[in-house]
């Protein structure tokens, strides 16, 4: 934290950035004796076990958050547990990850928050796209999308129908009363039509930009 500080003060950082754009990554490390998060990949630790260390950096260059996870976990699960718990006097509005570091809820969660998630993903023709419709407005019906294929629908009616719920997700995750991260994982092992985990589900559907 007093590093932040210090870099926040420091005139030659604002060169690099305003302090509220950052990013997360993954970095994998080989462990030994019994570490709790330990498991075993192959392809990363040989016949060994190892750890993920998953770290926030700012624009400024400075660390604002790290956590150690399990390497078979989605760096996506942890991403804004970091960005919430923030202590320091970044105020991030913007993050980026790489397609590790994301999933659709995610990008819900990012919303209900009012941060903005900028993820680079791999292969996008591959991704859930959506498109916004609505029986009671036609505006949303008429929107022009892009020549891309698209998957699913956002049902801005359903969403307003349910917004009370997602009111509550976002009240707990901005007062700290629970984790992204633990949220994230029970509403992804609910059943999809249950009454908080459909319409987080229906709001985390990408839709384009026109």
């Amino acid at each position: 934290m007093t590093k932040n500080l210090i870099c926040r003060n420091i005139q030659l950082s604002e060169y690099w950035g305003d302090g509220t754009l950052s990013s997360s990554d993954g970095q994998r490390f080989p462990t030994s004796g019994k570490i709790r998060n330990a498991t075993s990949i192959v392809k990363y630790f040989g016949f060994g076990k190892g750890v993920t260390f998953y770290t926030h950096t700012s624009d400024q260059y400075s660390q604002y958050g790290s956590k150690v996870i399990a390497s078979t976990e989605r760096d996506a699960t942890y991403v804004l547990d970091e960005i919430l718990a923030n202590e320091t006097d970044l105020e991030i509005l913007e993050h980026a990850t790489d397609t590790h570091g994301y999933t659709d809820l995610l990008f819900a969660f990012f919303n209900l928050v009012n941060k903005k998630l900028i993820s680079r993903l791999r292969d996008l023709k591959g991704q859930r796209l959506c498109k916004i419709k609505s029986s009671t407005n036609n505006e949303y019906n008429e929107l022009a999308y892009p020549p891309l294929k698209f998957t699913g629908m956002v049902n801005i009616d359903y969403l307003k129908k349910n917004a009370h719920e997602l009111q509550r997700v976002s009240a707990s995750l901005q007062t700290g009363t629970v984790t992204a991260s633990l949220l994230m994982n029970k509403l992804q092992a609910y059943p999809r039509q249950n009454n908080l985990g459909a319409p987080s589900q229906c709001m985390s559907c990408k839709p384009t930009d026109s």
